[in-house]
Order: structure tokens, then C-alpha cells, then sequence
């Protein structure tokens, strides 16, 4: 009676080991279609029963997973999604440059540039002249524009990182409960394993936002580290926070760089879309803009400083044709657009048909401008008794002086205002020497300023108005006219060369002190022109967006890789586990027939 009663146990555990069974793989199938579902394998088992047997058990059922490969797609997910992101953003800021259809900057460039072009040929068009100031309003428009875009991109970037940084702490603090509830079911002897594939696709989520990695602890609880800090500790959560730091000299948030906080402690955000968020916002955003702030704030000073020295056709002059510092307020001047006759084209004054100053300004867009050195320009108005002889560009130097020793003060002539008064603009050799003389009334021995245009400078670059050597047999005149080697055609090393050009040598004595005003900025040249600037701009951003697609499109190859072995590994087949449900069916009616049988052997007995 014992070993019939023993099978009905053994038929009993048999029916409910293949129940389960049956279960395991319903579940399996059900969540074919799950993100990141790991199937689960009972693990069946012969019944210990003592020394006689026991039938058959689960004792155990195991989600089928490679952890190694878990932890590695994980941490190429973080990488991926930086990468695209980034992408993103990038194709985002190179949209700012593109002129694909002529109305961005580099069309704007070229027509402000051809309509100075085309008033070196008519200077004295009304029309020319209408012309350059509204593509100067456009060029201005596009830049003030381009501006703009970058500071609302700053403002959807900052956006963007506090609905990350959210997306974080909410998928963080789901990933804690579900440690307490993983805790709490395993401790009493359960598994927990659909807990554990939850927070599994919770982490699998949190790896599109951030980098991290992950120790599992005693007791099922999976403990979250980004950078050294903690940020999931079992049940225990600490948010984080975006901390926007602006600039420490402007306050500007185009500047601006973010700080990542867990509990007050800065986080290394080095994965994930925000790692590719702050990358773009801290680094490629701020570094076009300063671009684009040099372009614009050399364009400004360059055009200004020479249409300052033009003259309109009604002779105005000294009139800026940019108003603003920079590309944030960079306009046309207001004068200039209600009166273009104002326009400085040209180089002397009473002389409508001269395009001097137009052609200085045209050839700005071949000029090696972008890059250059600041130096002083210090201008004085100097009364003589006559300007006689004097024209532009003549130098200007003290009677009986010689720059041999680089401390004499010289002077560029810019404009010859009259009989008596001429506008020159002070230097010192070299160039960028803190100045300390001017032209004064009197010298310092006493005597009377004399001022000529009779100026000489040698191969070393030294200004002079007397012999530099009386003790030889030539005198400056004759150094001067020193001829070229017929073979050779190279001057002797003594040779002078003459700095005067359509007027006459002639000296005068300064009767009045002279009025020194605005000190401006003139440029060294530089290394590049303005359109280079803006195609080597317009290149760089579209490698730096290349780049960043390129690792976009190799970590996804990477990732579709790890996917794809981890579906092999952890997957649901649903052949496989249709062969699985057959076989726990079969194996289930045959319990139960096994139970039918010792049922009809119990009633035997019991009738005999």
C-alpha cells in the first residue's frame, strides 16, 4: 500500500513539474515581442525521496543570459548614442552655414563684396552706391541671423539636458524599486525573475542617456555608479542635477559650459546622449560662435577703418558704414541708409569720380585680414606753414633725424586737409612700440619743429632724413640714386630708397600744436582672407558632423552585432518553444494516465 501511495506522489509531483513546464514556456512565448527579454529554462530535476524515488521537480528556473554580453552592449549603447546625437546636433549647427539655395552667408559675402566691386567702376552711381548699402543691410541681416539660430540652439540644448537629466532620475528611481522588490521576493525564497528583466530593460534605457556601470550586491540589488559616484545603492537614490555655469567674464550663455551634480558632487558625463548634448553645447556650439564673432568683429573693423578715411559725394567723411561691435548688433549706419550719397568711395575729397577708398575695401576680400595683430594707430592734426609738395601715404619725419637707434617718431600722411593743415598717423620702429614722442611745437633742445616729406628708409627697415654715414664720400641723395647690379640686379647694401611719391621734397616749420584725437585699431596682416575664414569655418564643422556620423555608423554596427548574439543567446525561439510545449503536454498526459493506473491498482486492492 505504501509504494502505490508513494506513486501517487510520484504522478502528483510529475502532473505539476510538467504544469509548470507548460507555464514557463506559455510565458516565454507571451513575451516574445518584449524589449530585452531574457527567456527563462526550468530546470528540471529527479525527486529526492530518500533512499526510494521521488518522481521529478523544478527546482529551479534560470533566465538564459551572457552577462559579459549584457555589460557590452551596454556599454556600446552608451557610445552610440552619443555619437548620434552628436551627429544630430552637429547637422544641426551646419545647417546655420549651408547656402545650398545662395541666401547664407558666403552669398551674402560675395554680393557685398561685388557691389564695392562694382563702385571701383562707377563711383559716382547713385545707384552702385544704394546697392552696396543694402547688401551691406543683408550681409548684416544673415550674420545677425546666424546669431540668433546659435543662441536658440543654446536654449533647445539646455532644454534638451534638463529633460535627459529627468529621463534619468525617473529610470533611476524605477530601477530602486524594483531592487526592494527583488530584495523582498528572493528573501522569502522566491524568484524574482520578471523584476529582474524589468530592471534589466531599465538599464538598458538608462544607457541611451548617460554612462555607467553596475555591481550586483548580496540580496538580488543592483548598485548604479556613474563616474565614482553612486547613484542607485539598493533602494537608495541620489537625483542628478544640471548645473548651467555661465562665462566668468561676460556672463554669456553662448559660453556658458554644464555641470552634472549628484549630491553636490560633479559628475563625469563622458556616454550616452547626454555626454553628446553637453558636447555639443559646451564645445562645438561656443567654438563656431567665437567664429563667427571674429569674422564679424574684423569685418566691422576693417570696413570701418577705411570708409571712415573715404569721402561721400556730398564730401562726408569720417562716417563709419558698420554700426555695432560684434555679430549680435552688427547694422548698417542709420546715416548711410537714409542718405547712400554719403557713402565713402572715394579717396580725396571733391573728387567724385576717385574710387580709391572703394578699391581698398573691394580688395578686403583678397586681403590676408582674419588673424591679424592689434597695433596702436595714434593720428594727429598737425599745422604747418605750408603743405606744399605733400601728398597721401607720404612719410613724414623731423628734419636732421635718423632711426638707426628705433626711437624717432615718424608719420604716415592720411589726408592733406589744406594749405596748412595736414592728418597723419603716428609710428615707431617696429611697429607695435608703446609710443613715447610726438610731434611737438618745439624740440626738447628748444628748437623749432621742422617737419619734411624728404624721408629715406635703408634695407634694415630704418626711417632717416639725413646721411646716416657723413664720414663716406656720398651724401643721401646720392645713396639714394644708387643704381641696381646690371648682372645681378641687386642693390648695393647702402642703398636708400625714397619714401615720397607724387609730390616734392620740401620741409615746414609746425607754427601750432598739434591735435592728437582717437587712438583706433589698424591690423597686422593676417593669415587669411575673409571668404577663406568662412569656407575653412563652413569645412570644419561639416568634418566635425562627418566624424561624428562616421562613429555613429560604426558603434551601431557594433551594437546591432551585440544584439543580435544576445537574441541568440537570450532570445524566445518560438519553434524551440513550441517543442517545448509538445513535449510538457505529452509529458503531462502520461502522469495523468500514470495516475489513472494506480488509481485502478488502489481499487483492485481495495475489492479483493
Amino acid at each position: 500500500m505504501n509504494n502505490l501511495f508513494s506513486s501517487l506522489q510520484i504522478a502528483k509531483r510529475a502532473l505539476s513539474t510538467q504544469r509548470l513546464g507548460l507555464s514557463v514556456a506559455g510565458h516565454n512565448i507571451s513575451n516574445v515581442n518584449t524589449p530585452n527579454y531574457a527567456r527563462q529554462q526550468p530546470l528540471v530535476e529527479p525527486g529526492v525521496g530518500g533512499a526510494g524515488m521521488a518522481g521529478v521537480e523544478i527546482t529551479y528556473i534560470r533566465r538564459v543570459q551572457d552577462r559579459v554580453v549584457d555589460e557590452r552592449l551596454r556599454l556600446n549603447t552608451q557610445e552610440l548614442a552619443k555619437w548620434q546625437t552628436l551627429s544630430d546636433r552637429l547637422s544641426q549647427i551646419e545647417t546655420f552655414f549651408s547656402d545650398l539655395a545662395g541666401i547664407g552667408l558666403s552669398g551674402a559675402l560675395s554680393d557685398f563684396w561685388n557691389s564695392w566691386q562694382d563702385l571701383t567702376v562707377s563711383p559716382e552711381s547713385e545707384s552702385s552706391r544704394l546697392v552696396a548699402v543694402q547688401r551691406g543691410v543683408v550681409l548684416a541681416s544673415r550674420l545677425q541671423g546666424m546669431n540668433a539660430g546659435m543662441e536658440e540652439s543654446h536654449i533647445d540644448l539646455d532644454a534638451e539636458i534638463n529633460r535627459k537629466i529627468t529621463e534619468t532620475n525617473e529610470i533611476t528611481t524605477r530601477i530602486g524599486k524594483l531592487n526592494q522588490e527583488i530584495i523582498s521576493i528572493e528573501l522569502s525564497g522566491s524568484q524574482a525573475n520578471d523584476q529582474r528583466t524589468l530592471r534589466d530593460y531599465q538599464l538598458a534605457q538608462l544607457s541611451e542617456l548617460i554612462n555607467f556601470r553596475t555591481i550586483e550586491r548580496k540580496g538580488g540589488s543592483v548598485q548604479v555608479f556613474v563616474d565614482s559616484l553612486s547613484l542607485v545603492e539598493g533602494v537608495r537614490v541620489t537625483e542628478l542635477v544640471a548645473q548651467l555655469t555661465a562665462d566668468s567674464n561676460e556672463g554669456s550663455t553662448s559660453t556658458a559650459s554644464t555641470k552634472i551634480l549628484a549630491s553636490n558632487n560633479e559628475v563625469a558625463v563622458s556616454g550616452g546622449a547626454l555626454a553628446g548634448l553637453i558636447e555639443a553645447r559646451d564645445q562645438h556650439l561656443p567654438s563656431m560662435l567665437t567664429r563667427m564673432k571674429t569674422l564679424s568683429e574684423s569685418l566691422i573693423t576693417q570696413i570701418n577703418k577705411l570708409h571712415r578715411l573715404g569721402y561721400g559725394l556730398d564730401n562726408s567723411t569720417g562716417l563709419e558704414f558698420f554700426s555695432g561691435t560684434s555679430i549680435d548688433d552688427i547694422t548698417v549706419n542709420s546715416e548711410l541708409l537714409a542718405d547712400p550719397k554719403k557713402l565713402g568711395v572715394s579717396g580725396e575729397v571733391s573728387a567724385p569720380g576717385n574710387n580709391e577708398t572703394a578699391l581698398e575695401i573691394a580688395q578686403l576680400q583678397t586681403s590676408l585680414t582674419i588673424g591679424a595683430t592689434v597695433i596702436p594707430d595714434d593720428r594727429q592734426t598737425l599745422t604747418v606753414e605750408s603743405t606744399d609738395g605733400w601728398s597721401k601715404n607720404d612719410i613724414l619725419g623731423v628734419v636732421g633725424s635718423s632711426d638707426l637707434n628705433r626711437t624717432g617718431t615718424w608719420a604716415k600722411i592720411l589726408s592733406v586737409d589744406s594749405g596748412t593743415q595736414v592728418t597723419v598717423k603716428l609710428f615707431q620702429n617696429p611697429t607695435t612700440k608703446t609710443f613715447d614722442k610726438r610731434f611737438n611745437f618745439e624740440q626738447e633742445d628748444g628748437s623749432t619743429t621742422v617737419l619734411t616729406n624728404k624721408v629715406y628708409k635703408d634695407f634694415d627697415g630704418n626711417y632717416m632724413t639725413i646721411d646716416p654715414n657723413p664720414t663716406d664720400e656720398l651724401d643721401i641723395d646720392q645713396l639714394a640714386n644708387l643704381p641696381a647690379d646690371p648682372e645681378t640686379e641687386a642693390f648695393p647694401e647702402n642703398k636708400l630708397f625714397q619714401q615720397w611719391g607724387g609730390g616734392v621734397a620740401n620741409s615746414s616749420v609746425m607754427t601750432g600744436l598739434p591735435q592728437t584725437f582717437t587712438s583706433n585699431e589698424v591690423f597686422t596682416e593676417g593669415t587669411q582672407t575673409f571668404n577663406d575664414y568662412f569656407a575653412i569655418m563652413f569645412s570644419f564643422i561639416g568634418t566635425q558632423s562627418q566624424q561624428a556620423q562616421r562613429n555613429s555608423d560604426n558603434n551601431e554596427l557594433l551594437v546591432q552585432q551585440l544584439t543580435d548574439y544576445r537574441e541568440k543567446v537570450s532570445g524566445v525561439s518560438l519553434d524551440e518553444e513550441m517543442a517545448n510545449l509538445i513535449q510538457f503536454q505529452r509529458a503531462f498526459e502520461a502522469s495523468a494516465r500514470y495516475i489513472r493506473i494506480v488509481d485502478e491498482m488502489l481499487a483492485t486492492l481495495m475489492n479483493m
